[in-house]
């Protein structure tokens, strides 16, 4: 199992960080993209009630275009760091701790939205690549 885990968990690791690079891909085009970009989290966010305003309709784009960024900057550094455990750490210590911040907007201002079970069940997906790389590196040691 510990040359399983040393051989593989990068990869598993990349792979779950894939799932989480490729939902901000398809969110942030979805806002650049949709007439009602405020739909791209689903019925009974606070988005869907907002001004049909161009200051409203200029964040939602911006906001999609930090989306599409974090998606793509997401792809592809943790394909980077698939061969070299010392970037795809970086990359994952950073999401950690970025994404707690997004995990506390979210809290504040999607509660009790789907929204927000996919935004943990992407946390919680993004914990466990974290505990495969982990895993991984403490393999390789001995």
């Amino acid at each position: 199992m510990k040359a399983l885990l040393a051989r593989h968990g990068d990869t598993v690791a990349v792979a779950m960080l894939w799932i989480i690079g490729l939902y901000d891909v398809a969110v942030g085009a979805f806002m650049l993209l949709a007439d009602h970009p405020g739909l791209a989290h689903g019925p009974g966010t606070l988005w869907v009630q907002a001004p049909d305003d161009a200051l409203t309709l200029s964040l939602f784009r911006r906001t999609g275009a930090f989306s599409l960024h974090a998606g793509v900057a997401m792809l592809v550094w943790s394909a980077l760091g698939r061969t070299r455990p010392p970037v795809l750490l970086a990359l994952l210590l950073t999401c950690a701790v970025t994404g707690m911040g997004f995990a506390w907007t979210d809290a504040t201002f999607f509660a009790d939205t789907p929204y927000r079970v996919v935004k943990q069940a992407l946390g919680g997906v993004f914990g466990l690549a974290l505990l495969a790389h982990v895993g991984a590196r403490l393999a390789r040691r001995g």
